[in-house]
């Protein structure tokens, strides 16, 4: 053990400060927000963790005859189960998720160090990650975030190191993190068949001239990725006739995607939007069930009749979902930090109601002139972190051997920005930020050389 700690210095180090400072969040939150930890999502993933172990059954029905559930993909009500040896006490949860915070730290790092090669760049993403309060904040919750991003960052390391060194072990190991991923949160489900697109051009354009070299590795990730998902879609196909992984993506399309859309056109309320969104969907031949009761129900037709409206005024949909960018990029959840510690566990100001100029006002209403001033402030950093970020994905580009780690980034990044759609808030950003972090750090460097750049220059040129 002192030997492995004694090599892996660095490593160790960065996880004692990433769970220290966890644990100083965690001892100062749980009290204050211990009466708002089982509401809306938390509660259901606890439903489907119990009905497990008590019944023996997938499902969200708090009584007989607990039919099968379809909503939520497993992985997280099965790490509460774990985390918390069956006893879903929030405490036991989220020290775990700490550990699992801790973790990404190291991975962030790792990723950092294959991308630019600068163990203090690096260095300085992780303390990013680690100090930011909204990462923080979103740690200590009991949603999947924590599970998601350790499980993204995984593969996300994974291939990078393949990228350098064309090992097919680290891209069995991506393989299976993002299918774990894809288990864990329902937004997920996508961005995989993103990343295996990412990896078919770089193969393609990879200077190899034997074909099943090309082919082989692409075969392979696939291979693995379907047969760590095989028994959940097994399970999908039994009981709905679709190996599908969830069926939260198709309602979140009807409710919020073109529901947002029709709110926009017609300027009217996003929850009247939602109805009607809802009620158009039906008279397409969406059965009704799928909608109303999306936990238990799933139609394969969503998709397609969604894609038909979008194709319908392509231009106007792209609007309507570009008004929700500046609050997914700019929101942090500082100000439900605030309101928290002042004692106020109410309805958190990142549920916002309504996307423009009145969501300052939501703020102040909901958390006052201290928690509008910390969105302000949050905002401000992450403006400036955004500018750092341009200026590392621009060295990114602009080199050889990090033009794909970097396209990697893009893909990621724009892949969560997109589909989070109406959903805007910050702790929909959480999976990303690491490597926004990475990113800015690199940019902070290329800020810094130029400034010490100018300075030596400086006396030479008054000479």
């Amino acid at each position: 053990m002192y030997k492995f700690l004694e090599k892996n210095r660095t490593e160790a180090r960065i996880f004692a400060f990433a769970f220290l400072a966890g644990l100083i969040f965690l001892a100062l939150f749980f009290a204050a927000y211990q009466n708002r930890f089982w509401e809306s999502d938390p509660a259901e993933y606890r439903m489907l963790g119990k009905n497990l172990l008590e019944n023996g059954t997938y499902s969200l029905d708090s009584a007989p005859p607990y039919r099968p559930s379809i909503s939520y993909p497993p992985l997280y009500p099965l790490f509460m189960i774990f985390a918390s040896a069956g006893t879903f006490h929030p405490f036991w949860i989220l020290l775990t998720q700490n550990i699992l915070a801790a973790l990404s730290a190291i991975i962030l790092y790792k990723i950092s160090f294959e991308f630019f090669r600068n163990r203090k760049l690096s260095l300085i993403a992780s303390a990013l990650f680690i100090l930011e309060p909204g990462m923080l904040f979103f740690t200590n919750q009991l949603y999947p975030e924590a599970l998601f991003t350790f499980l993204l960052l995984a593969g996300i390391l994974g291939i990078v190191k393949y990228l350098d060194n064309w090992n097919f072990r680290h891209l069995a190991l991506s393989a299976v993190s993002l299918a774990l991923m894809t288990l864990t949160r329902p937004n997920g489900e996508y961005l995989s068949y993103i990343v295996f697109v990412f990896l078919a051009i770089y193969v393609l354009v990879k200077n190899i001239t034997e074909f099943y070299k090309k082919i082989l590795p692409l075969a392979g990730f696939a291979a693995l990725f379907v047969l760590t998902l095989s028994p959940w879609l097994i399970r999908s196909q039994i009981l709905y006739g679709a190996p599908v992984v969830s069926s939260t993506g198709n309602y979140s399309v009807v409710s919020r995607t073109i529901g947002s859309y029709i709110a926009w056109k017609k300027n009217i309320p996003m929850r009247e939007a939602s109805k009607e969104s809802k009620q158009l969907f039906i008279q397409r031949g969406i059965r009704k069930e799928a909608i109303e009761e999306y936990d238990f129900y799933i139609d394969t037709k969503i998709p397609k009749e969604a894609a038909k409206i979008v194709f319908s005024d392509p231009v106007g949909f792209a609007q309507s979902q570009m008004r929700f960018l500046i609050p997914y990029f700019f929101g942090t959840g500082w100000s439900e930090i605030v309101k928290i510690f002042k004692g106020d566990d109410s309805k958190p100001p990142y549920f916002i109601s309504n996307i423009g100029p009145s969501i300052f006002e939501q703020i102040k209403t909901a958390s006052g002139k201290s928690g509008l001033a910390a969105s302000f402030g949050g905002a401000a950093l992450f403006g400036v972190i955004y500018i750092l970020a341009i200026a590392g994905l621009w060295k990114g580009f602009s080199e050889r051997k990090t033009f794909f780690f970097a396209l990697l980034f893009v893909f990621v990044i724009a892949y969560f920005a997109v589909s989070t759609g109406e959903l805007s808030y910050s702790r929909y950003r959480y999976p990303v930020n690491p490597l926004i972090f990475i990113l800015a750090a690199e940019g902070g460097f290329i800020l810094w050389n130029v400034f010490r750049s100018r300075r030596a220059h400086a006396p030479e040129q008054a000479s």
